[in-house]
């Protein structure tokens, strides 16, 4: 599966906040920007997702899934594995935010996640 970088980042960006706080080792200064910033922190994203279904930067599945279209890939899953009505998929790490991901974004992180993802952005379509 595959989900659009900009959503992503600032979902993982959710994830981190809410488990260094649960932690106490959160620090207030992570802002998104500071976040993008951590090399490590987009290169970790980018390898748990084109890392897995490419090798020297060729796509080598039959088929790379949209997270947005994720009830019609289920379908499609159980359709090709012959699984008849299969089960509906339980939702987890849901998180509430006060806005879409676009209003997170300044002119620079946003060109940092498009250097950064790229191949995706081109691959499955996505944009800004």
């Amino acid at each position: 599966f595959e989900r659009n970088p900009f959503d992503r980042v600032v979902s993982a960006w959710h994830y981190m906040k809410k488990n260094r706080e649960a932690k106490g080792t959160y620090r207030p200064d992570m802002t998104l920007a500071a976040y993008i910033e951590n090399e490590n922190a987009l290169t970790r994203l980018r390898d748990r997702g084109w890392g897995l279904y490419t090798v020297n930067d060729a796509v080598i599945v039959d088929k790379v899934y949209r997270f947005e279209e994720l009830n019609d890939a289920m379908a499609d899953i159980y359709d090709r594995l012959g699984i008849p009505d299969g089960e509906p998929l339980m939702q987890t790490k849901v998180s509430k935010r006060e806005a879409g991901y676009r209003d997170y974004y300044d002119d620079t992180t946003r060109k940092a996640v498009e250097t950064a993802f790229a191949r995706e952005l081109d691959t499955f379509g996505y944009s800004f």
